[in-house]
């Protein structure tokens, strides 16, 4: 299975493609220098060139919309073109809030970007950039939905893991 994880951001996207059968994974970051409309297009088609292979799932962190955050309308703008992206190409996508992508990866919803990037070294000796990090643990989140009738695989996993799912799938319903 091959799961598409992406950190959405006009200022950096992470991304990270997994394939659960032979246990690897790639991932990169998209950097646009282009304003606008032309930097949606270069994230777009960045994006793109990860679905040249079959994508069963792809999972993607949920803007939240805060006056305080900076570039709010053109993250949200991203997030519609990619969510017609994933449309288009008929690729399942599974929205993340950002406190569930937290609760997955430390156990609490609250956790702050150090202790993201903390535990996620320890739960998968990954160290790098808070956008790919944050990739790898949406495209892991998609291997758990996946897998969720494997029950040696749901047994394995942690509780505030289970709880994660559990709540992405009644969301599914």
């Amino acid at each position: 299975m091959n799961i598409l994880g992406i950190d959405p951001s006009i200022v950096c996207t992470g991304w990270c493609l997994l394939n659960t059968e032979k246990g690897w994974f790639r991932n990169g970051e998209i950097k646009s220098k282009n304003k606008d409309v032309a930097r949606l297009l270069d994230i777009e088609n960045g994006i793109k060139d990860q679905l040249i292979i079959k994508i069963q799932l792809a999972v993607m962190e949920r803007m939240v919309y805060s006056p305080h955050y900076g570039h709010a309308s053109g993250n949200l703008e991203l997030e519609g073109i990619l969510k017609r992206l994933f449309y288009i190409e008929e690729v399942p996508l599974v929205l993340v809030s950002p406190p569930t992508l937290k609760k997955f990866v430390t156990g609490s919803g609250k956790s702050q970007k150090n202790e993201i990037l903390r535990a996620a070294y320890q739960k998968w000796n990954i160290s790098a950039s808070e956008h790919i990090v944050e990739a790898l643990a949406l495209a892991r989140i998609g291997e758990m939905i996946l897998k969720k009738d494997n029950k040696e695989y749901i047994d394995n996993l942690k509780k505030y893991e289970k709880e994660v799912l559990k709540t992405l799938l009644k969301k599914e319903e």
